[in-house]
């Protein structure tokens, strides 16, 4: 498997990821939005034997109104017929590493808290964020190698892309 960063030309591999991946579009058209509007931070795809089966993308977070340090994660796809094999976890580690590389700070997603756990997220209520889609423990935090947690809570939100789409 490789794990690599977006490259022109896979917009539509990653489109094909993210369609199959889900039972809705939604995911994917945030991926298209997020990179229309220039807020495609961080795209990284995974491929075997030349074919894109994996992709997570990351994309600039506000904190009450202003620019962070943090980044939020998702949507992260994974083909289903190669769900299983490690190419969600790869991808969630090439995706850590380059947002600490890249300087970020901290990232936030909605997910599976059981699953993301093993990354080192932790419940973002702890830290006094709240997001307009999910308030429970799927909202999730974690610290980069290097990074603070963010001073004070309040709302995090998302890209423009995410209520675009219609998530």
């Amino acid at each position: 498997m490789d794990i690599r960063f977006e490259q022109p030309g896979d917009a539509s591999a990653i489109d094909a990821v993210q369609q199959a991946a889900f039972p809705h579009p939604e995911e994917a058209r945030i991926v298209e939005l997020l990179r229309a509007d220039g807020d495609l931070t961080i795209s990284i795809v995974a491929e075997i034997d030349g074919r894109c089966v994996g992709h997570v993308a990351l994309s600039p977070i506000r904190l009450a109104g202003q620019p962070t340090a943090g980044l939020g994660l998702g949507p992260i796809g994974v083909v289903p017929e190669c769900q299983g094999q490690s190419v969600g976890s790869q991808l969630m580690q090439a995706a850590l590493a380059a947002s600490a590389q890249a300087g970020y700070e901290w990232i936030i997603l909605l997910g599976n808290p059981r699953y993301y756990q093993r990354f080192g997220f932790t419940p973002a209520s702890a830290y006094g964020l709240t997001n307009i889609y999910d308030n429970s423990d799927a909202f999730q935090i974690v610290i980069l190698p290097g990074g603070s947690a963010p001073a004070s809570g309040g709302l995090i939100e998302y890209a423009p892309a995410f209520q675009n789409a219609g998530a």
